[in-house]
């Protein structure tokens, strides 16, 4: 067949057999388990994903999010929204985190259990244009800089430096290319130099910044309810691709704890940083507290945290979207995706992507048709066990169904919720990924248990072995990993 045909079961069949590789080298070198799980040798300890977690958090966008909520509200308010906020994103990230470290593939492969192969090309597709969209704008953000300051441009001219964005951009986008394309393993050395480089930096800068009086706006105080949703509404889409990351970890217990120490302190921690620095200084962006130390050291050091901070994020960018592609296309190689991905984002960010409102909303309106992609995948796997022939083993993918429809449309449901929301704040969570997220978790959980009539199969019977589950009329015996306590394993 043609590399551009639609999946067929062949292939998976084929690749979660014997053409899993052993050899952890030549996979990180070539595919980086692109469409098939992670050999249990490569699987890593919950610190190692720990660390990439906290990379994607230490960036531009958490600390000008915590400007924005502390400007708002006063220290304890912004206190109490940042908990939780972070809470609620790292109840999101745990199902598909869960199911990542289950099966130990791709959000794009975890996809397919629940959407089917066909179905679940639909919301690759999407991740792929968004995650890749973003690219660019992040990389264009990190050159222009926001209202005329920060960013490189603006760096180099208080340095004295001359150098055109069509030279920065072609730069940056490479390096980030790079680590991509040779995947988790670069993504996780990046991550263990930048994070710790960008935290000493930060509150270095933060405790040396001349002290400014800092008074919160009255008009524009809002409520920890708003300030959640505006903490919440930036970060839900990313949970869904959790499995990316949580399929390197060795078990279910590692995973987490990656996501409480990862992603809910991580975030948190970035955020009380950020809160901190414009108690302390008045600005949010960390670069422009470097700069004011008025130091050729400072100098170079604003640089550098600009570099890693959008590196550690858009790389992530590149790695999921490359891998979502990838799970509909896997005839080519996964780092030939990431390079293609890399130059059509870099393209982007030269025409000014950051810049043009039109494709920014385009990109936005993208996002809530992520969220309730998650949300049915989470019902479907934590209170179904997923397709009642296939469960969620990736022996048995290339047995998965084409096509399943109860999925697609409780995912429509979602979309088309957020979308109501967004016009009529009387909806749910006034939240329109969140709302997106839940609704496409309810309306699943409506379809499976009210139409399709199928029983609960929580989460829990995945840790067993060899269970035999009436589903009225026929049975189906689920591979799972641990042995029952008992003998009778007949439910």
């Amino acid at each position: 067949r043609n590399c551009m045909d639609p999946p067929a079961a062949a292939d998976y069949q084929a690749m979660t057999s014997s053409s899993t590789p052993r050899n952890s080298n030549n996979t990180n070198a070539g595919t980086d388990y692109g469409t098939v799980p992670v050999a249990e040798q490569d699987r890593e300890p919950f610190w190692a994903t720990v660390t990439v977690f906290w990379a994607i958090f230490v960036c531009l966008s958490v600390f000008v999010t915590a400007g924005n909520i502390v400007v708002s509200t006063t220290k304890l308010g912004a206190c109490i929204t940042f908990v939780i906020g972070s809470v609620l994103v790292v109840l999101c990230a745990a199902p598909t985190g869960l199911m990542g470290a289950h099966i130990h593939l791709s959000f794009g492969m975890c996809s397919m259990f629940t959407f089917g192969r066909w179905g679940s090309a639909i919301a690759q597709f999407i991740l792929c244009v968004a995650l890749w969209g973003w690219f660019g704008v992040q990389l264009g953000l990190t050159v222009d800089g926001t209202d005329g300051k920060g960013g490189l441009l603006y760096v180099f001219k208080d340095i004295g430096w001359n150098i055109p964005r069509l030279v920065l951009i072609p730069i940056g986008g490479t390096l980030m290319t790079i680590s991509a394309t040779i995947g988790y393993r670069a993504i996780k050395k990046v991550s263990y130099v930048a994070v710790p480089a960008l935290l000493i930096m930060t509150i270095i800068a933060t405790v040396k910044a001349p002290s400014k009086e800092f008074v919160v706006d009255p008009s524009n105080h809002k409520t920890i309810g708003e300030l959640v949703s505006i903490l919440l509404g930036g970060f839900i889409a990313g949970c869904v691709v959790t499995p990316d990351i949580s399929r390197f970890s060795k078990n279910k217990k590692h995973v987490t704890a990656s996501l409480v120490l990862g992603v809910g302190m991580g975030q948190i921690g970035v955020l009380f940083l950020g809160a901190a620095m414009l108690w302390k200084s008045g600005e949010t962006d960390f670069s422009i507290v470097m700069l004011d130390q008025h130091s050729t050291f400072w100098q170079v050091c604003s640089i550098i945290a600009l570099i890693l901070a959008a590196w550690t994020t858009n790389d992530n960018n590149l790695y999921s979207g490359a891998l979502a592609l990838n799970a509909i296309i896997p005839r080519i190689p996964k780092w030939q995706i990431s390079i293609a991905g890399g130059i059509i984002g870099t393209g982007f960010a030269m025409l000014g992507i950051n810049n043009s409102k039109g494709f920014v909303a385009f990109l936005v309106v993208l996002g809530t048709a992520i969220p309730p992609i998650g949300g049915v995948m989470a019902t479907d796997f934590l209170l179904f066990a997923g397709d009642k022939r296939t469960g969620y083993s990736h022996d048995l993918i290339g047995e998965l169904p084409p096509i399943r429809a109860e999925s697609v449309i409780c995912c429509l449901i979602g979309s088309a919720l957020a979308t109501l929301t967004s016009f009529s704040p009387a909806l749910i969570t006034t939240i329109p990924t969140l709302d997106a997220y839940l609704g496409g978790a309810v309306a699943m959980l409506i379809a499976m248990r009210f139409v399709l009539k199928r029983p609960f199969r929580p989460f829990f019977l995945l840790l067993q072995s060899h269970t035999s589950i009436p589903l009225g009329d026929d049975d189906v015996e689920v591979q799972v990993s641990t042995p029952l306590p008992h003998r009778d394993t007949t439910l």
